[in-house]
């Protein structure tokens, strides 16, 4: 019995270390009363707690946390910010390429903490699994709606919010795009539809536009000028949702 608890012991910490290596480490947001607007003060997000989990737009690839629109409006606003961000992750399907990810979102969702808004931003991976699969559209599918009813479940306090990823001109996003549309509005989650209302297209690098993303041939990744432009969107989004 003994060495039964000891082992249901040891199962446990490396399940909590594995649970708690997918937060990312960033600059704490200062609280402080100095120099606040009340136009800041007053606002419905001052001092509210916002969780963001997904691949590698949440996570900002090679550039800083600090640099991302989520956490420049976390800071703005003084929120208790956590970060979950996975390079390479998917959100529902499961990788044939060998490579290891980590778990995908929807069976590490439950890493995060308690907040007042949880937003899910995802599916530039799933993408590029659809076509590996025979049933690929209608798997991704599923799996988000089961994804969504089990977020709904574990946090029934928190505001739900899912941002899709860019239409980037490749197979597999529009069935990723199109599952996304129909199915997190359908189960009660708030959305924002980047590929149609950001104003950011990754396909079009032409008079400047490249600068907004990492990389010339980048479709995924924004720059710090890209965050710039994004948050510019995403800064009444969340400010509306709140009301």
């Amino acid at each position: 019995m003994k060495n039964r608890v000891l082992v249901a012991v040891a199962v446990s910490l490396v399940l909590a270390a594995e649970a708690g290596s997918f937060r990312r480490t960033c600059q704490p947001i200062e609280r402080t009363d100095e120099g606040v607007s009340e136009a800041v003060r007053s606002a419905p997000l001052f001092r509210k707690s916002i969780a963001f989990i997904g691949d590698s737009y949440v996570q900002n690839h090679k550039r800083p946390i600090e640099e991302t629109w989520h956490y420049r409006l976390a800071e703005k606003y003084q929120m208790d910010y956590s970060n979950f961000g996975r390079n390479g992750n998917d959100v529902v399907l499961d990788r044939v390429d060998g490579k290891n990810w980590g778990a995908n979102v929807c069976v590490r969702f439950g890493e995060l903490p308690p907040a007042d808004y949880i937003v899910v931003i995802g599916g530039h991976n799933d993408a590029g699994q659809i076509g590996h699969y025979p049933d690929g559209a209608a798997r991704f599918k599923e799996g988000l709606r089961q994804f969504c009813r089990s977020l709904k479940k574990r946090y029934p306090a928190s505001r739900l919010v899912y941002v899709t990823p860019w239409d980037v001109h490749r197979a597999g996003f529009p069935e990723v795009l199109a599952a996304i549309r129909e199915v997190v509005p359908a189960e009660g989650m708030a959305l924002y539809d980047a590929a149609k209302d950001s104003g950011l297209d990754p396909n079009d690098k032409t008079d400047g536009k490249a600068a907004l993303w990492q990389g010339p041939t980048d479709t995924a990744h924004l720059s710090y000028k890209g965050h710039t432009q994004m948050l510019e969107k995403m800064e009444p989004f969340f400010l509306g949702l709140a009301q």
